[in-house]
């Protein structure tokens, strides 16, 4: 077994930030463009790859709310109308914005 070695250490760490450097080096003047495409908060969070998670029973809820509430969607694409774009709101839940989404997730990560 092997034990505890800074040298390794300090090599695998060397070497994580080398990758990370070669591959986001050439967009260093696009990094806000990179991660609003890596983090695509702005298209809303009931995206393909986030569908079966906790955002989109959130979207559910709200629907089902705005039905029973009976709020009239606006003409604009809302965060349950299934119009893709640029979605910002919801009907009747209180809207996630990434300050919160970051704060919860770092909260949960805290708490074991």
């Amino acid at each position: 077994m092997l034990g505890w070695s800074w040298c390794r250490f300090l090599t695998l760490g060397g070497s994580v930030i080398l990758v990370f450097a070669a591959s986001f080096g050439p967009f260093v003047r696009q990094i806000p463009q990179v991660f609003s495409r890596l983090f695509p908060f702005q298209r809303g969070l009931c995206h393909a790859y986030w569908a079966p998670n906790v955002w989109a029973l959130y979207n559910i809820a709200d629907k089902v709310l705005a039905k029973v509430y009976k709020v009239a969607a606006p003409t604009e694409a809302n965060m349950t109308s299934g119009l893709i774009g640029e979605q910002s709101m919801h009907l009747v839940l209180l809207q996630i914005t990434p300050k919160v989404t970051i704060i919860v997730t770092v909260f949960f990560w805290s708490v074991r």
